[in-house]
């Protein structure tokens, strides 16, 4: 600091409030006093100029102005990254509603319950531009019984779609679902899974819970939300329900091991497995 900085800071000093010489007065003391005095550079403006301080990037030293707009500068950048990025998420997220809507507005439009499945997972797949998908139910109705759909699957299937709570997506690890896709072996290298459920009585509360969505969505990278969230209590996590109503598992594939990654939230995929539900119950056993 040069002589004339040391006179300023002198002067300040003498100006501020009284310290008892006596007691150790360190940084943390200095930080809490311009806290509670934010009027001090008003009254000791030279000081602003006066002392200097490491510029963030150099060796060279700056004014206490100019490092506090490049601090500012950096917040600037910062908010309008963030801005920016909300933006595109809500951008991305129109997107996916108008998907969503497209391709439930289609399955709800097939009168034809023996048609409905497959018409559902080839709307899925061109929608979305998912390159597999395909759908199993148990529990399904004499009539409908020499579908596609209604082929048996196996005990630990059927165990797999009781246990999750929550739409499923990762890595493919030899899942027996990924077996109904029509995909050479090991072209399947993701796959969501999305257990079918009766829907809950009306009164009881909504299986998930309203939740902001992320920049990784349904399409086309992406059939999952970002932000992922628990779903809500709504008698499905007792295992016992949850094994009453359970009668589908809808699976989607990719030869992308980035598509379906364990890290996604499932929101978006949450809700098109309860639309799905609601439109295969009709093939269901009385």
């Amino acid at each position: 600091m040069t002589a004339q900085q040391s006179s300023a800071l002198a002067a300040s000093e003498s100006a501020a409030d009284p310290v008892d010489p006596a007691a150790p007065f360190g940084a943390t003391d200095v930080a809490r006093y311009l806290a509670e005095h934010p009027d001090f550079f008003e009254q000791h403006a030279d000081l602003l100029a006066a002392i200097s301080v490491p510029h963030p990037q150099g060796e060279q030293a700056i004014s206490l102005v100019e490092r506090q707009a490049l601090l500012l500068r950096e917040r600037i950048r910062a908010l309008e990254a963030r801005h920016g990025a909300l933006i595109r998420n809500g951008e991305d997220n129109d997107r996916i509603v108008e998907q969503l809507v497209q391709w439930a507005s289609t399955v709800c439009a097939q009168r034809d319950p023996a048609c409905l499945p497959q018409v559902m997972v080839d709307e899925m797949c061109r929608v979305f531009q998912i390159s597999h998908a395909a759908v199993r139910l148990w529990q399904i109705a004499p009539q409908f019984a020499q579908l596609a759909c209604a082929q048996a699957v196996g005990d630990d299937v059927v165990r797999l779609a009781t246990s999750m709570a929550a739409p499923f997506c990762g890595s493919n690890v030899g899942f027996e679902p990924a077996l109904w896709l029509a995909a050479e072996d090991g072209a399947i290298q993701s796959l969501a899974m999305l257990p079918l459920r009766i829907a809950p009585p009306p009164h009881a509360p909504q299986s998930h819970a309203p939740q902001s969505i992320a920049p990784q969505s349904i399409a086309p990278q992406s059939i999952a939300s970002q932000s992922d969230s628990k779903p809500q209590d709504s008698g499905l996590a007792n295992p016992v329900n949850r094994a009453r109503s359970t009668f589908g598992l809808l699976v989607l594939g990719s030869p992308d091991k980035d598509r379906f990654h364990i890290t996604m939230g499932t929101a978006f995929l949450a809700r098109i497995a309860d639309l799905a539900s609601a439109a295969l119950s009709r093939l269901r056993a009385p």
